[in-house]
């Protein structure tokens, strides 16, 4: 099935925020909880961590279907890895710098974290240190990184295609089901089970290439069922369950390979049925949709240090107000403060290198 590698999704970008707001709302209620005391939620936001598959099933989607025209052609690998980086990096660069200087200046709100320069310089450049890195949820960005690098390697080695990616993918799934490799590469970002959801959404990407998808509607409920059900059972098991019970306990879901394996699943199902929808009926494009998902990434760099910043300062304030009313004003704010990012600050970085890349290849091919 032929189709265009323009097409934007704007159904898919719009739930780009929905899987960030999750995020958020899973740190917001452990930041009230850590600065303004007693849980308030009884663990409702438990599965906001959930969003994390889905933007790496999203991600895959997305990568392949733009870039799978590129797949063995020669030169086109070093423009894929610099646009993504123009994407990437500028926001996350800025807010580490402004997370690392609040740090510096208050060692307190550090939790731990190594703050040495050479771990300072393996954030930066999303290298692997030991510890958590210093601004939390870039983890995540570390594995976007490894996986744009591997499939760069399909568009920089002609004839060779999709097999390195492949051979990754596989070799992930080799270490999970070998007690002994699983043991081994533990706590490897590169082999980590997360990056599955990469070759999922590469995988979705290729069956609708070749292939009309018959009934998206019944696959997006059965999808978007087994996702919320997981997200369910895992707040109840939060509070039902022992801490020490391996995989349901406590908080061991987060991270867990069955956790991860079924939400990534899930969230392929919702993928694929949404993107067949647009493919055959185009959405109408709507001016929030686009704004919200534009907006998802400086929201999922930045609520640590906005809701964090805010509840201390609505606690101070009015330290009589409960848990809930805390947690819709800071949300409000936390959103609210991440779209102006983005239209303000993050809107026009990436105009500018974009303009500033156009005219370089302008004047490199008149030159020619």
């Amino acid at each position: 099935m032929q189709t265009s590698n323009k097409r934007r999704f704007i159904s898919l970008q719009a739930g780009r925020f929905v899987a960030a707001l999750l995020v958020v709302l899973f740190h917001i209620e452990g930041a009230i909880t850590k600065i303004g005391g007693p849980y308030p939620f009884n663990d409702v936001f438990a599965a906001g961590h959930a969003g994390v598959e889905y933007f790496f099933v999203l991600s895959g989607f997305l990568i392949y279907w733009v870039h799978r025209g590129d797949v063995a052609v020669p030169g086109t690998a070093l423009t894929f890895l610099r646009k993504r980086c123009v994407r990437i990096l500028p926001m996350y660069w800025l807010a580490f710098g402004c997370l690392l200087t609040g740090v510096l200046l208050n060692p307190e709100f550090a939790n731990g974290r190594d703050l040495s320069g050479p771990s300072i310089f393996s954030d930066v450049f999303f290298l692997p240190h030991p510890g958590e890195m210093i601004l939390t949820v870039a983890w995540t960005l570390r594995r976007e990184f490894i996986f744009y690098i591997v499939f760069s390697s399909s568009l920089f080695i002609p004839r060779v295609g999709l097999r390195p990616f492949f051979a990754w993918q596989a070799a992930i799934v080799i270490c999970l089901v070998s007690p002994a490799l699983r043991e081994a590469v533990q706590g490897s970002a590169f082999f980590n089970v997360y990056n599955l959801g990469f070759g999922a959404g590469v995988f979705i990407a290729r069956f609708l290439e070749a292939k009309r998808l018959s009934y998206p509607i019944p696959l997006f409920f059965l999808g978007g069922g087994c996702f919320l059900s997981l997200m369910i059972f895992e707040w109840y098991t939060a509070a039902l369950f022992p801490p020490e019970w391996p995989f349901v306990g406590g908080s061991e879901m987060v991270g867990s390979i069955p956790s991860v394996l079924f939400y990534t699943a899930s969230a392929a199902l919702v993928v694929m049925s949404i993107a067949a929808l647009e493919i055959d009926l185009p959405f109408r494009e709507l001016p929030i949709l686009e704004l919200l998902g534009g907006a998802s990434y400086v929201l999922y760099l930045f609520h640590g240090m906005i809701s964090s910043a805010f509840i201390r300062i609505f606690h101070w304030g009015a330290p009589g107000l409960g848990g809930w009313t805390t947690m819709l004003v800071t949300m409000a704010v936390t959103i609210g403060a991440s779209i102006c990012i983005h239209v303000v600050v993050e809107r026009p970085i990436l105009r500018a290198l974009s303009s500033r890349k156009a005219k370089t290849v302008h004047a490199y091919r008149s030159e020619a």
